[in-house]
């Protein structure tokens, strides 16, 4: 070399300051691990076993054991980091999950793999729970079209709403004809007046209270499309015009 050239320094490797901080002594920074680390890999690998068994069990309506796995996979973190239920569709799942939670009667005449069972306790969890995710995700006019925000959750609180009075109703005429009495004993004539006595009565009964109950419905949707940006959401205007045809057959 020439002499009077600078000597040459070999480059040393920058190091973040997250680096630097987790290799001091002691260690002041925790640094989370990568995806590729080995123990990413496998948590990774176990979530995916995890979803296909919430998925199996549902599709066999296995709802407690589809419960318990769904608990297991909140628990379950990648990169330091719990699995975001806003994205790929599993808020909706939790919801599911929470509308066929059994109630304390129905406790006990339920077996792991059960059909189906829709509780007032099961509709009133989801609706909280819905509740609870427009308070935390609010729409604002910054928010970007495709974010996960309360104009998402809207359309699936007022739906899971009508059906839950739609549902209650069922049942009870339901419950209506079974105790209604048998009309191979009855005379036709006799047969005719129940029906027109007290079998109406009770449908008209039952009719009052599905509207009353469905009024609250319709009061909450209307102040809610009164205003931007919910008054030109296609879905609850949807909503709302399924909801004044189904209030007028009442």
């Amino acid at each position: 070399n020439f002499p009077h050239a600078a000597a040459k320094v070999s480059p040393q490797p920058s190091l973040s300051v997250e680096a630097e901080l987790a290799r001091s002594n002691p260690p002041l920074y925790a640094p989370k691990q990568t995806s590729d680390h080995p123990s990413t890999s496998l948590r990774r690998k176990h979530l995916d076993n995890l979803a296909a068994i919430l998925h199996k069990c549902m599709l066999n309506h296995d709802w407690q054991r589809a419960s318990r796995t769904w608990a297991l996979i909140l628990r379950t973190s990648l990169d330091g980091n719990a699995p975001d239920i806003r994205l790929h569709g599993r808020w909706l799942i939790a919801a599911e999950l929470l509308m066929r939670q059994p109630s304390a009667d129905d406790q006990e005449q339920l077996s792991s793999a059960s059909a189906p069972v829709f509780s007032d306790e099961g509709f009133r969890l989801a609706r909280d729970y819905y509740e609870r995710l427009i308070l935390q995700y609010p729409h604002r006019h910054n928010t970007p079209p495709s974010a996960f925000s309360a104009k998402v959750v809207y359309p699936a609180l007022f739906n899971v709403w009508i059906y839950e009075v739609q549902h209650r109703s069922r049942r009870a005429r339901k419950a209506n004809n079974a105790t209604a009495p048998d009309a191979s004993e009855l005379d036709e004539m006799q047969s005719l007046k129940s029906d027109t006595s007290e079998q109406r009565k009770a449908l008209h009964q039952l009719k009052a209270r599905e509207l009353a109950d469905a009024l609250p419905i319709s009061h909450r949707l209307d102040s809610l499309i009164d205003a931007p940006p919910y008054d030109s959401m296609a879905e609850l205007l949807e909503v709302r015009a399924a909801l004044s045809l189904w209030m007028s057959d009442l």
